[in-house]
């Protein structure tokens, strides 16, 4: 719930790519349970240390270094990972890993990136997932926010985006980074762990890049946003591949039929999307 969730899921739990370890309660994109975890959408590890991985929605840019991993994201990035944001306030521990995402203008710097643009090909990402014009999107686990830009466009101006993240400074990034950019179609929301609190029957597509390994109880997480999803909805999850480098460690990626798997178990028709991206693989669930 860093793009995305720094639903970072995940909605967005769930930060962004996108979108650290944050946990978006069930309702992120990754989890389904009452614990998910958001990824922030920016690396998972340390800033210090780590390199640039993008987090998403929930976007992890680089990937994480198997040291560290990061949204919610949606969250978005992962810090390691840029793409999943989301996390604690402060710091967020998931399987071991601690992040610190109190500081959003140090992630944008490692995951916001033309580096990253080559890799994670968001307009390309954005495409595949045939965004209606003046539609409603999630952003789950959005970190940085380095999909909502893309997101913004693809709606259009009566269009509307909804950030999620659990991480506090990166929802308030994100909320500036809109007014800066002038995004008036954007809006950021702090969701809790366990719920990315998206209403029902509402959303045309949610995207989750980087953030659904964070996620804990993804089953019961992919039910919810199935349950948020209007008739024609889409849920998208972005996730590295098993041979990816960098990005998260080993143990904590997840193959496709696991993610197909998960959002099945939800109540949504998952496949692999027809996407060629270096690093990762793209599942969509539909109603």
């Amino acid at each position: 719930m860093r793009h995305s969730l720094p639903l970072a899921l995940l909605l967005l739990g769930v930060a962004a790519c996108g979108g650290p370890t944050a946990q978006v309660g069930n309702l992120e994109s990754g989890s389904a349970e009452l614990s998910t975890p958001v990824a922030a959408a920016g690396p998972e590890a340390d800033p210090a240390a780590a390199e640039s991985e993008p987090e998403g929605h929930a976007h992890d840019p680089e990937g994480e270094p198997a040291a560290a991993h990061e949204h919610h994201g949606h969250g978005g990035e992962h810090g390691a990972e840029p793409g999943a944001e989301g996390a604690t306030a402060e710091s967020s521990t998931h399987h071991g890993h601690q992040h610190n995402f109190d500081d959003p203008e140090l992630w944008a710097s490692r995951w916001d990136t033309p580096e990253r643009d080559e890799w994670q090909r968001p307009a390309a990402v954005v495409a595949a997932m045939g965004v209606p014009f003046m539609g409603t999107v999630v952003d789950l686990g959005t970190g940085t926010g380095y999909f909502v830009p893309h997101l913004s466009d693809a709606v259009g101006p009566s269009g509307r985006v909804v950030a999620l993240d659990v991480e506090p400074a990166m929802v308030e990034w994100v909320r500036q980074r809109a007014d800066r950019e002038g995004l008036s179609n954007v809006e950021a929301r702090e969701v809790p762990l366990d719920d990315p609190g998206l209403e029902a029957a509402t959303y045309d597509r949610v995207l989750c890049v980087n953030t659904w390994h964070h996620i804990e109880g993804r089953e019961a997480y992919a039910a919810r946003i199935a349950a948020a999803l209007t008739d024609r909805g889409a849920f998208y999850v972005v996730e590295y591949t098993r041979e990816a480098e960098p990005g998260p460690p080993a143990e904590m990626r997840l193959d496709p039929d696991q993610v197909i798997a998960d959002l099945e178990a939800g109540g949504l028709s998952a496949e692999l999307v027809a996407i060629d991206l270096p690093r990762q693989y793209v599942i969509v669930g539909r109603r």
